[in-house]
């Protein structure tokens, strides 16, 4: 009968287990920065749509804020209740830009 080194097969899969802890561990890692990565990019390119909203108000010499205009959307807008007509046309220019922030 052969003897199987039992000692050795342990010692080599605890080897195995800790190299796949440390990739899962790596791929975690990456991840989690990723995910830290994307969340900064959305973050910037809301604050660049807000810019573009303020850009839009000011050019038109409305008195609205980037938040009156969020807000109208979605309780009035989105539920098909009437704005005014300076507001429509805010939200009618602005759709894509409204929309993406409040994703």
């Amino acid at each position: 009968m052969e003897k199987r080194d039992y000692l050795g097969e342990i010692k080599t899969q605890e080897h195995t287990i800790k190299k796949q802890e440390e990739f899962i561990n790596s791929i975690t890692s990456m991840n989690k920065a990723q995910s830290v990565e994307i969340f900064e990019l959305k973050q910037k390119l809301k604050t660049e749509y807000c810019k573009t909203i303020e850009k839009f108000i000011l050019e038109h010499d409305y008195t609205y804020s980037v938040q009156d205009i969020l807000n109208e959307y979605q309780t009035k807008y989105t539920k098909g209740y009437s704005v005014s007509y300076t507001m429509e046309k805010c939200i009618e220019n602005l759709k894509t830009e409204i929309c993406d922030i409040l994703k």
